[in-house]
Order: C-alpha cells, then sequence, then structure tokens
C-alpha cells in the first residue's frame, strides 16, 4: 500500500474586512493564488504554475514528469494542493500542500523516477 505523504503549515487567520498581504514570496511568475512547481531546488530551473481549483494539471504532459524539486503553494484561503503520481490507469496521491506552504527542498518521493510527481491539483 503506498505511503501517503503529508506536508501541512500554518497560516495566520484574518479578521473579517481585513485585507491580506501578498505572500512575502509572491513574484512575477508565481502571484498570489497559484502553485508553482520548480525542477530545481530553492525556486530555480524551469516552473510550472496551476491556479484552476478542481482541475488535475498533467504535469507529466504539460511540462514534465518526476521533477518537482521544490514548490510555493500561494493559493488563498487555507485550500489544500494535491500532488499525483500516474500510475499508467489512474491518478495516486503522492501528498498534499495547504496554503500558504514555501518549500525550497521537495521530498525526495516528489522527483523520483518513475514515481514523482506528474499531476498537481490546486484545491
Amino acid at each position: 500500500m503506498k505511503k501517503v505523504l503529508v506536508a501541512l503549515s500554518t497560516t495566520a487567520l484574518l479578521g473579517a474586512g481585513v485585507a491580506a498581504p501578498a505572500p512575502a514570496n509572491a513574484d512575477a511568475y508565481c502571484p498570489k493564488g497559484s502553485i508553482c512547481l520548480f525542477d530545481d531546488f530553492y525556486f530555480k530551473g524551469d516552473k510550472f504554475r496551476a491556479w484552476k481549483c478542481g482541475v488535475i494539471y498533467n504535469v507529466g504532459a504539460e511540462w514534465g514528469s518526476d521533477k518537482v524539486r521544490s514548490y510555493k503553494n500561494l493559493q488563498t484561503g487555507n485550500v489544500t494542493a494535491t500532488f499525483y503520481d500516474w500510475s499508467g490507469s489512474e491518478w495516486e496521491v503522492l501528498g498534499y500542500s495547504r496554503a500558504v506552504q514555501i518549500v525550497q527542498v521537495a521530498p525526495t518521493l516528489y522527483h523520483s523516477v518513475p514515481r514523482g510527481v506528474d499531476g498537481v491539483k490546486p484545491c
């Protein structure tokens, strides 16, 4: 049975009517509301950005399989992104990221061949 890696972060709750500042690590490529994947540690190398809730982005087909080495989950509202591996017939959960989460060195599982990240669902 596959183990599910769970990564959670804590975030501050904001009162009604208080505007939330952009996350400290937001930038032109990875704006607030996105989850951004990088093929090198510390947010370097090729990038992939996803933002539409409920959609599994086929990272393997659109960007490349098994190469997530760092990521920024800058989504809003404490939503959880899901990382998937494609088994050949179905999506299998590899792990989770609760917004806002900045990960400079992703778990080895996310970039191990052939079981690394092939898909991501932002929320």
